[in-house]
């Protein structure tokens, strides 16, 4: 496989009134062509940050005060460095190249517009299509993305539709313009596990039939396990692990991934069985603790933890980690 995607020591930055959120503090991984990467992490930890400074849409990069900006890196997209294009070049990359699907299809969707306006707006807008090829496009996206009596439901609005029925239409848009990556932003918040299972197999039987590579964000390592060749695993605006998605189940190594894993739900626990948490809370980004960001909460910690950032270093084929833990 060739990479796709390389993310070299990102940094992303707010300005608030009581200084810098470094939301995104030297992340760097890529991404394969056809591959799927998943990226997990509590919320607030920069999975969503990061993918939207892929896609340059951290807000006026060139007003700091008014809203976020890029404060260093690189990302390299099939060897062009997406920080260095201007605005109409980028524009021909968004959606075309790279898509994203948002969280929340309800505010992603305009609920004064029809579903078939929405969808062949953007296939005119990113392949050109005159009216009508683009309304017999939009009605093909739609059976793609398995919309019963896909050609009635065109002239639906978005409230006329299940939260299951919104998000495959935020997919089928996403699909418009035929990218070569799919960034799946939390695909299946909100829905119940029936169609979080319907919606992650339809990723993966989008990708199959074309071949397009996914990130697919979550703080549920459950949601990304079936779907995911590789895993990375965010927190505080770092990348702390990084394994092939066997490995990462079969052997995390970040005290962070473990306390992650043991997090989720068993089937065969005791009802009486508590859920284990991760104890305290992620650091403030403004002023992050010294060493590494996780040895707050983290019951393996050393002395040197508190003192010195551990760099990601190898242990294995595939499988980087950020701790100093022998393995």
């Amino acid at each position: 496989m060739s990479t796709l995607l390389q993310i070299e020591d990102l940094k992303t930055q707010f300005p608030t009134n009581k200084g810098i959120v470094r939301a995104v503090d030297g992340v760097s991984f890529s991404v394969e062509a056809g591959e799927t990467l998943g990226v997990v992490g509590e919320s607030g930890c920069g999975k969503s940050v990061t993918m939207l400074s892929v896609m340059r849409l951290i807000p006026n990069p060139l007003l700091p005060q008014l809203g976020g900006r890029i404060a260093g890196g690189h990302i390299w997209f099939e060897g062009q460095d997406l920080l260095a294009l201007a605005e109409p070049e980028m524009r021909k990359i968004r959606g075309n190249k790279i898509a994203m699907i948002f969280q929340d299809p309800m505010t992603s969707l305009n609920p004064t517009m029809r579903i078939g306006r929405q969808l062949t707006e953007s296939i005119m807008l990113h392949r050109g299509f005159n009216p009508q090829a683009a309304k017999e496009e939009a009605l093909r996206l739609l059976e793609l993305v398995e919309i019963p009596s896909a050609a009635e439901r065109l002239d639906d609005y978005p409230y006329q539709f299940s939260g299951g029925m919104r998000q495959r239409v935020m997919i089928a848009i996403a699909l418009a313009g035929s990218p070569q990556l799919l960034i799946a932003d939390e695909p299946t918040t909100a829905l119940d596990v029936t169609i979080q299972a319907q919606i992650l197999d339809l990723l993966a039987g989008l990708q199959a039939e074309l071949g397009m590579a996914i990130i697919l964000i979550s703080h549920n390592l459950g949601v990304v396990a079936g779907l995911s060749n590789r895993i990375a695993v965010m927190y505080a605006g770092k990348l702390i692990e990084l394994a092939p998605a066997d490995a990462l189940f079969a052997r995390p190594a970040h005290p962070y991934t473990r306390a992650l894993l043991n997090a989720v739900p068993s089937l065969g626990a005791s009802r009486k069985e508590r859920l284990a948490n991760i104890p305290g809370a992620p650091p403030d980004l403004i002023e992050p603790p010294a060493g590494c960001r996780f040895h707050p909460r983290c019951d393996c910690a050393q002395e040197r933890c508190r003192l010195q950032e551990p760099p990601l270093r190898v242990i294995g084929e595939g499988h980087s980690v950020a701790c100093f833990t022998d393995f």
